[in-house]
């Protein structure tokens, strides 16, 4: 994978779905593991790898020399509330009234903020990715010291040629830009 990182793009490795069997979960196996991924990733020119574990694998990882750089962050907007909800109402007509009156107050939000905000929108959806998505990249990428490279490129081949699953890309467009 590409990181965009203080102006340049940067190759990584992700150090995904590291799993190791219940009874081979000493620390000796799993670091040897781990490091065996550096070694050979250096191979590859690969200059930076990240990884994500959990608390039982932290330790693991910051061994085999691993360090904190930051904290992710995941920004969704939340669209039916319910699945959310039921973690922690168990009671489901309960979680089901509490959703309905919560969808219905995020979907006003969402009515007022359209109402105020002078320009208008056009939303479209796409099933590739074209020059828009590397205008948008090239405009955005500078806000961030780091970021996942999101080219046309990579959207494309990330989600539009996937084998397994159909994906859509979601656009919202400035009416008056037309970009």
């Amino acid at each position: 994978r590409e990181l965009y990182i203080d102006g340049g793009n940067t190759k990584i490795g992700i150090a995904i779905d590291f799993a190791v069997d219940k009874e081979h979960r000493s620390l000796g196996p799993a670091l040897k593991l781990q490091k065996a991924i550096t070694m050979e990733s250096r191979n590859d020119d690969i200059r930076i790898i990240l990884g994500f574990p959990n608390k039982a694998a932290d330790n693991i990882f910051r061994r085999v020399g691993y360090r904190v750089l930051g904290e992710v962050e995941l920004w969704t907007k939340l669209l039916k509330t319910e699945t959310k909800i039921t973690r922690y109402v168990r009671i489901g007509f309960v979680a089901k009234l509490s959703s309905f009156f919560l969808d219905n107050i995020l979907w006003l939000m969402d009515l007022k903020f359209r109402a105020t905000n002078s320009r208008r929108f056009v939303t479209n959806i796409l099933k590739i990715c074209d020059e828009r998505f590397n205008l948008l990249w090239k405009s955005a990428r500078s806000n961030y010291n780091i970021i996942g490279v999101r080219s046309s490129v990579y959207l494309n081949w990330r989600y539009a040629n996937c084998d397994t699953e159909q994906y859509f890309f979601f656009c919202l467009f400035d009416f008056l830009c037309n970009d």
